[in-house]
Formats: structure tokens, sequence, C-alpha cells
């Protein structure tokens, strides 16, 4: 039952985005509590099946969740007898006395990115990130747009602050607030703040002028003492351009510099 639990799951990461490790039993020597074949998903807040338990399964579990965070593939033995050495394998503080190999594989089916909004800008920017490892989910309130939005991985016609309180946003998602109306911008932002800490980026379209207001009116609902670090307002990289497709272009190529970790490029919300 556990394997099609993990199957499952590894196919909801391809269609709803998202990542995790899957760690195989590949090899087993003598004694232990775990057959060659088992497997066990490990993601952030969550883990479905086993490798055996004990020192073996707390030791895979940590090791699963910082390649998690690194994207890394990890082939590793252990000898599960406490006190012994076995060249290029790590001891663990058991007494089965065997010897096991465990293959770490990342799997990832894109960084969530919502976008709210599928005009002309948003739509734009789902097709943008096609192909640059985010997986896209598109939420509009209009019938009329979302229905003939062709671009992204997923569409939504939901009530846009009603989506944000029904959903949990994974910290690693990025987020884009492109909707047709300031209103439903700031109540979109005012939302995602009521969930608590900001996902790792969040970007709104604005104006200047719009900036200075959404900072008044943030300010009125939930004091001086907000963290806004995450949240690039006015979004994307100062390249120029006014149509839909530079403007998305803009906010696509920041969101790649910020997941690739790039620095010293001139930001619209420095400008």
């Amino acid at each position: 039952m556990s394997s099609e639990k993990i199957y499952q799951q590894l196919s909801n990461l391809y269609t709803q985005g998202g990542k995790a490790v899957l760690v195989t039993v590949v090899e087993k020597k003598g004694q232990g509590p775990v057959e060659t074949g088992k497997k066990m998903l490990v993601q952030n807040h969550a883990l479905i099946g086993t490798v055996g338990g004990g020192s073996l399964e707390h030791r895979a579990i940590d090791k699963a969740r910082d390649l998690l965070e690194r994207g890394k593939n990890l082939l590793e033995s252990y000898v599960l007898k406490e006190g012994a050495i076995v060249e290029e394998s790590t001891t663990l503080p058991m007494i089965c006395g065997g010897k096991v190999t465990l293959f770490y594989e990342y799997i990832s089916g894109g960084i969530p990115c919502y976008i709210f909004g599928a005009g002309h800008i948003g739509a734009a920017l789902a097709d943008e990130l096609t192909g640059l490892g985010f997986y896209s989910h598109v939420v509009d309130h209009r019938q009329e747009i979302i229905e003939h939005l062709k671009s992204g991985n997923q569409k939504t016609l939901q009530d846009l602050e009603e989506f944000v309180r029904q959903n949990d946003f994974p910290q690693e998602s990025y987020i884009l607030i492109c909707t047709h109306s300031h209103h439903y911008d700031f109540l979109v932002l005012q939302a995602l703040l009521k969930k608590g800490p900001l996902p790792r980026y969040v970007g709104m379209l604005a104006s200047k002028n719009k900036k200075k207001e959404l900072l008044i009116q943030l300010e009125q609902h939930f004091g001086d003492s907000l963290d806004l670090q995450n949240l690039h307002c006015p979004v994307g990289l100062n390249l120029g351009g006014q149509s839909p497709k530079e403007i998305a272009l803009s906010i696509a190529a920041e969101m790649l510099a910020h997941k690739n970790g790039k620095t010293n490029h001139r930001h619209m919300r420095d400008s």
C-alpha cells in the first residue's frame, strides 16, 4: 500500500509542482530491518514508506531533507553495527550487523509558482516560465478570462482571496500578483500576510505611487512591524519595455536570478 501512495505522490509532483527525495534500498548484505527495493518518499513536512525504522531510517530522513534543500542525489552505504568500521561506509548505532546501501534520488516537478491574474501579463508570464524549472498555477475569478488561458501548467477559476485562504503555499513558492485591479492586488497580498511570513518570493505589479499607497494600507491593517523583505514591488528587473511580453520577461528574469542566487542586477523595486 505504501508503494501505491509513493507513486501517487510522485504523480502529484508532476501535475501540481513540488519536490521530494525518493530513498530506495538498492543493496543489503547480512542482517537488517529492511529488504532490497523498499522505498521512502521524503518531503519537507511529510514522508511515505519506510527503509526499516530505527537509526537507519532517522539517518535516511535527515540526509534526504538535506539533499532536498540542495537538489542533489546520493548513494550511501551503512553498517548496522555500533563500533564496526567498514571502508566507505557510515556506521550506525544498531546491533543487526548487516550492511545496507541507499540511493537518494532528488525529484522535482518544478518550483510552485502561483500567478494571481490571468490577464495579458499573467498569461505572458506563465508562457515565459515554461522550461525554466517552475510549475505555474494561474488563478482568476473571471470565467471568460481563465477559460481562454492557454499557457501555464494549471489554472483555477475561484475568488482570489478565497483561494489564498483555502490553500497552503510552501515556503519555496514564488507568487506573482498581477490582477486587473489594485483592489484585488491588495486583497491577495493581505490574505497572504494573514497566513504568516511571506513565501520565498512575492512579486506585485506597481508604480512607485501605488507602492507608497500599498505600504500605507498595510501599515493601517498590520502595524509597522511587517516583514516585507520577500516582497518585490515594483516587480521585475529594470530591462525597459512596456508591452505585456516585455514586462513578463523582466519578471521571469528576476525570478530566475532569484532562484539561482544571482545578485547585483538592477531591480525595479530598487530603482
